[in-house]
C-alpha cells in the first residue's frame, strides 16, 4: 500500500498561497460555501494512480472507487479540494492529483471532481468530470483518505 502522501488537519485557519482557480472550480466552491465546516481532524492522505491500483487498461471512476474500498481506503471530503490546494504549495511543476471525492454538482447540473496541479503558469485548483463512466488511464494520480486506526 502507498504511504502517507500528506496529512491534512481540518478546523485550522491556514494562510493561503497564491494560487489560480477554474471557472468550474469556483463554481464549485461557491456551492460548497454553505455546508458546515469539518472539526478538527487529522486526515492522512494517499497519493496512487491507476496503474498502482492493478489496471493497465483505462477504467471508470466507479471501478478506481471499488478497488479503494477494497484496500482500505476511502473517499475524502468535498472541501479537501481547496485544501489540498492551500496546503500543497510545494506541488512539482506539471503535477496534477485527482481528489478522490463524491462529486460536486455545478451550476449545469454535471457532477465534478477537483484537481490540484502545477502547471506553467502557477499552482491551481480545477476540476474535471465526476461521471461515474469516464475512463482514467493508468497514468492518473488520485488522492484518497488513509483511514487512522
Amino acid at each position: 500500500m502507498n504511504s502517507i502522501f500528506k496529512t491534512i488537519v481540518t478546523g485550522i485557519v491556514y494562510p493561503v498561497p497564491p494560487y489560480k482557480v477554474g471557472e468550474v472550480a469556483r463554481d464549485m466552491l461557491d456551492r460548497l460555501a454553505h455546508r458546515s465546516m469539518l472539526g478538527m481532524r487529522a486526515y492522512d492522505l494517499v497519493r496512487i494512480s491507476v496503474a498502482e491500483l492493478g489496471f493497465t487498461a483505462p477504467v471508470s471512476r466507479k471501478m478506481i472507487y471499488t478497488r479503494i474500498e477494497e484496500l482500505g481506503l476511502v473517499l475524502c471530503p468535498q472541501s479537501f479540494g481547496r485544501l489540498l490546494r492551500v496546503l500543497y504549495p510545494e506541488q512539482p511543476q506539471f503535477d496534477g492529483l485527482i481528489i478522490g471525492m463524491n462529486p460536486v454538482i455545478d451550476s449545469e447540473g454535471n457532477p465534478q471532481l477537483f484537481t490540484v496541479g502545477h502547471g506553467p503558469d502557477g499552482l491551481w485548483l480545477s476540476a474535471v468530470s465526476g461521471l461515474e463512466d469516464v475512463h482514467w488511464a493508468s497514468l492518473y494520480e488520485w488522492v484518497f483518505v488513509k483511514p487512522r486506526k
